[in-house]
C-alpha cells in the first residue's frame, strides 16, 4: 500500500482520542497533555483559536475525571460541587497552557503555533522548521496515527541518525534498527558490529540469543569516532529511538551491548536516547534524574536545534506528507 493510500485510510472518518490520565497520560506529565492540546490545535478550524474551555470540553466529552491523588492532595472531583469541579479543570488546564506558553518562548520562530493568553492557533504561514516540529509532535501521538505509525517511527530513526551525525561532526554513524544495512539474524549482526568497532564479541553471551531472532535487541543507532592509530579505545555512542509513551522503560535497552555482547576496550560507551517529546522547560533547568538514567537525551528541542541547518535535506521526508495532511485538515468537531 502506498503512503498516499495509508494517509487516505487514516483520515477517512478520522478521530483523535483524548488522553486517559489513568493510563499513560498521568496529570503530572503535563508535557503530554500540552502535546495533545497542540495536536488538537493543529487539526482545529484554521480560522479560530482553540481556547482553554475548548480543551476542557474535549476531555469532559470522554468522561475523564481529574483525580490528582497520584501527585496532589486534592479531593476527587466526584465529591465536589459543579463550580468546584470546573475550577479544578480550569486550574489544571492553566498549568497545561503554561507549558505551551513556555514552548512559545523557548522554541521562538520554530514554534508553529500562535498564542494569545489561554488560546492557541496554528500559524497561517508555516516554514519547514515549523513542519519539522509538527512531525515530532505527531510522532509523540502515535496512538492517534496507528495506520501511519511505521512510516513515522522509521523516519524518526533516520532523523535520529542525522541528529547524531550533525551533533558529532566526523563521527561514523549507522542505523542498527529498522533501516539497518546489517543483515542476517541478531547474532550475525552483533558479530559484524564488533568487527567494525574492532572490539571483541562475547561469544558465550551472544549465542544465548535465539538464532531465529533478527531484531536489533534495543540498539537503533551506533556512532563511533576513530583515532588515526586505529586502536579500539575510542568514543562510542549506543542509541535507542523511542516514540511510544513508555519510552522511559526502554532507557536500559542498549545496556546489553555494553554488559553482555561487546567487550569495549577500557572506555565505556555513552548511551543515548532519542525521543520526539518536548521535555525542556524554563521552570525545570535540569532533566529529572529518573528521565535520563545516565543517558544522553535528545528530545524535541535538542533534535530541532541540531537539525535546523539540515532542513533542506529533511523537508523531503515522506512524513512531511502526513504533516501537510494534518495542516489541511480543517474540522471544528473531530
Amino acid at each position: 500500500m502506498s503512503l498516499e493510500d495509508k494517509i487516505s485510510e487514516q483520515f477517512d472518518g478520522f478521530t483523535i482520542k483524548a488522553p486517559d490520565p489513568k493510563k499513560d497520560h498521568p496529570w503530572h506529565l503535563e508535557h503530554l497533555h500540552a502535546d495533545f492540546v497542540e495536536l488538537r490545535a493543529l487539526l482545529w478550524d484554521k480560522n479560530s483559536f482553540l481556547t482553554l474551555q475548548d480543551a476542557i470540553t474535549f476531555y469532559k466529552d470522554f468522561e475523564f475525571s481529574i483525580n490528582f491523588e497520584e501527585t496532589h492532595s486534592i479531593e476527587d472531583m466526584t465529591s465536589s460541587s459543579v463550580s468546584e469541579k470546573n475550577d479544578k479543570w480550569v486550574s489544571k488546564f492553566k498549568e497545561i497552557f503554561g507549558v505551551i506558553e513556555e514552548r512559545y518562548l523557548i522554541y521562538e520562530d520554530s514554534y508553529p503555533f500562535e498564542i494569545d493568553g489561554l488560546k492557541i492557533k496554528l500559524k497561517e504561514s508555516l516554514n519547514d522548521v515549523n513542519k519539522l516540529y509538527l512531525y515530532l509532535l505527531i510522532s509523540s501521538n502515535l496512538n492517534n496515527f496507528s495506520k501511519l505509525e511505521n512510516v513515522l517511527t522509521t523516519e524518526f530513526e533516520t532523523l535520529s541518525k542525522l541528529t547524531l551525525e550533525s551533533f558529532f561532526p566526523g563521527m561514523t554513524v549507522e542505523e542498527f534498527g529498522q533501516n539497518s544495512e546489517y543483515k542476517g539474524n541478531t547474532i550475525n549482526k552483533i558479530k559484524a558490529l564488533s568487527t567494525k568497532l574492532k572490539v571483541k564479541s562475547r561469544i558465550t553471551e551472544i549465542e544465548q540469543i535465539t538464532k531465529i531472532a533478527n531484531k536489533e535487541k534495543g540498539l537503533d543507532i551506533i556512532g563511533w569516532q576513530n583515532f588515526r592509530d586505529n586502536i579500539s579505545n575510542m568514543l562510542v555512542i549506543l542509541g535507542q529511538c523511542a516514540c511510544g509513551k513508555n519510552w522511559v522503560n526502554k532507557r536500559g535497552d542498549t545496556g546489553d551491548y555494553e554488559d553482555s555482547y561487546l567487550d569495549f576496550h577500557r572506555l565505556k560507551p555513552i548511551h543515548a536516547m532519542f525521543i520526539p517529546y518536548g521535555l525542556i522547560r524554563y521552570s525545570d533547568t535540569l532533566f529529572q534524574s529518573d528521565n535520563t538514567n545516565g543517558r544522553l537525551l535528545f528530545e524535541r528541542k535538542r533534535i530541532l536545534d541540531v537539525l535546523i541547518p539540515k532542513i533542506n535535506i529533511i523537508k523531503d521526508i515522506e512524513s512531511f506528507k502526513i504533516v501537510e495532511k494534518c495542516i489541511d485538515f480543517d474540522e471544528v468537531e473531530i
